[in-house]
């Protein structure tokens, strides 16, 4: 036992327990000193410690340059202003800097659009104290939010960062540590060149070594991710499919156009999607499909399709803007060219609130099959198969199920029962491409399509409590996991 714990242990015999803070100050030992002391004699079976857990929260410097008013706020004002002076403002006027707070502004229901012009609404004309704002400053000035929706919408738009620590507690002496003898002198734990001249180490006592004490040898392994993204691979080549790939960075074209989402859909909004500012936007090379994607939206959307709105630059939110790529390069081969089975496993990025159950940034195994006379029951079929080679007799907890997506029809959700959540958790979409989509990229071929996030399959196939862990980087972890 080192000099330190025994102080330490000396305390706490006549205390029965204590605080860190009460330690600190009665043994006058620095933090450091102190946190090493008592992990020493707990190792020894000589304490026993509680934890607390809390979160610490941060404000960004972005969430700084908020304090005053939100970019919401600001709009706001400006749309008010033109009313009261007569004016207009229009969502073409909107500039870059602007439009954040158009957005939210849109989606706190504070603004409406009329034809091509803003107004502001009832809610938006009440408008006093904002809650954002006012938790936020809360937050600079030392306090603690506990609003969890509030707390949830600063962290995803990167204004608060909260961050979760464990501290240790209550200390307590056990039995067993009441019987050591807490009169230990200064051992050394090594020899030095200045000690052997002087000769300081003699009448003092060495530290104990186990010499018979063995280490485990952990040899490197590929991350389990990594791993599981490599067995899906070889699952989907064994079906007889062939691996394609695309670019993370594309325009909102390929990401959103291409795929009949509506150019005011939620999910091109700055909380649901990531937008580069450098470079902002790119030509859309592809004008013939341009012009089909025009006329596909304004003749079902009824509305006018924007050609600067389509050629913002995104993170792609889905390997479906992969599919649309590989529908326009294979829907005109010869007709002994069909099928043709394609599957493309990559990282997809959207501006989520992490949990349980969702990140930001996760991969995502995206598959078509082109072809004539491909119907729901081909489709069915080969995502059973799937899930059948992957997951083996778990593969009964996969339920498919009808839904909805812009750019499918029929379309339909895949999802399996967690039993350590207790919860249908969805692990992605699947349909057949609608007849516009496949069109507007030249071909009459029917096309199956499908997207499964990877990460939460092997969040049970590995049994975790939270999909955050896969990537939290413990090294224990890492080196006894289970196999995929």
């Amino acid at each position: 036992m080192h000099r330190h714990s025994g102080i330490v242990l000396s305390y706490l015999k006549k205390r029965s327990s204590a605080g860190v803070d009460e330690l600190r100050k009665a043994t006058d030992l620095s933090a450091d000193q102190l946190l090493w002391s008592i992990e020493e004699l707990k190792a020894h079976g000589a304490i026993t410690y509680t934890k607390r857990h809390e979160s610490v929260f941060s404000v960004t410097s972005e969430g700084l340059s908020y304090t005053k008013r939100f970019p919401e706020e600001v709009f706001l004002q400006k749309v008010l202003i033109a009313e009261g002076d007569g004016g207009k403002v229009r969502p073409a006027d909107v500039k870059e800097d602007e439009r954040i707070g158009f957005l939210w502004a849109k989606k706190n229901g504070w603004i409406v659009i009329d034809g091509d012009v803003l107004h502001p609404t009832e809610k938006g004309r009440s408008v006093s104290d904002y809650r954002l704002r006012d938790a936020l400053n809360a937050i600079v000035s030392g306090r603690t939010e506990t609003d969890e929706k509030v707390l949830s919408t600063l962290k995803m738009r990167g204004l608060v960062e909260i961050k979760e620590r464990s501290i240790i507690d209550q200390i307590s002496i056990t039995e067993h540590g009441k019987s050591l003898d807490t009169n230990v002198k200064e051992r050394i734990t090594g020899l030095n060149r200045e000690m052997i001249l002087t000769g300081s180490w003699k009448g003092k006592r060495f530290e104990e070594y186990d010499i018979k004490a063995s280490e485990r040898l952990y040899p490197g392994r590929i991350h389990p991710m990594h791993d599981f993204v490599n067995r899906v691979r070889e699952v989907w080549l064994s079906m007889g499919f062939s691996e394609a790939d695309g670019p993370v960075v594309n325009p909102a074209f390929w990401n959103f156009d291409v795929l009949f989402t509506p150019q005011d859909h939620p999910a091109r909004d700055a909380h649901d999607t990531f937008f580069l500012a450098n470079p902002m936007e790119r030509e859309i090379e592809e004008k013939g499909i341009a012009e089909r994607v025009r006329r596909m939206h304004e003749s079902n959307w009824k509305g006018r399709w924007d050609y600067q709105t389509s050629k913002r630059h995104v993170l792609r939110t889905h390997n479906t803007v992969v599919s649309a790529r590989e529908i326009m390069k294979l829907g005109n081969l010869d007709s002994g060219s069909y099928p043709i089975k394609r599957f493309f496993t990559g990282r997809v990025f959207r501006n989520e609130s992490p949990d349980y159950k969702h990140l930001a940034e996760f991969y995502q195994s995206e598959g078509i099959i082109i072809g004539d006379k491909l119907n729901l029951s081909n489709l069915i079929y080969e995502l059973r198969e799937f899930f059948g080679r992957v997951l083996g007799r778990g593969a009964g907890q996969i339920r498919i199920r009808p839904s909805y997506f812009p750019f499918t029809e029929p379309s339909l959700e895949v999802f399996y029962f967690d039993k350590r959540h207790n919860d249908f958790i969805e692990l992605g979409g699947a349909g057949i491409i609608r007849r516009e989509v496949c069109e507007a990229l030249g071909t009459k071929k029917r096309v199956l399509a499908w997207g499964l996030g990877l990460d939460r399959l092997l969040l049970n196939l590995l049994e975790l409590d939270d999909i955050n862990e896969i990537y939290s980087n413990r090294i224990s972890w890492l080196r006894e996991r289970n196999e995929v």
